[in-house]
């Protein structure tokens, strides 16, 4: 399946910046999974075991959606 990316009604063809787009998206999304792991679970007193877990999944996550690229 080929990948489309449009903005502004134009399509992005050149490789390298739909290439830096998605890892961009990918490192945002690791941010965020990250924050919410390590402060705001803390934060309202979820387990450390919980967030062990979590961090796995959220990595696994990752590592295939990296592949899927």
């Amino acid at each position: 399946m080929k990948t489309r990316i449009i903005i502004n009604g134009n399509e992005i063809t050149n490789p390298i910046t739909k290439a830096l787009m998605m890892l961009t998206g990918i490192i945002i999304a690791a941010v965020v999974a990250a924050l919410v792991i390590f402060v705001l679970f803390p934060l309202i007193g979820i387990a450390v075991t919980l967030s062990v877990g979590v961090i796995a999944v959220f990595v696994i996550a990752i590592m295939v959606s990296v592949a899927v690229l």
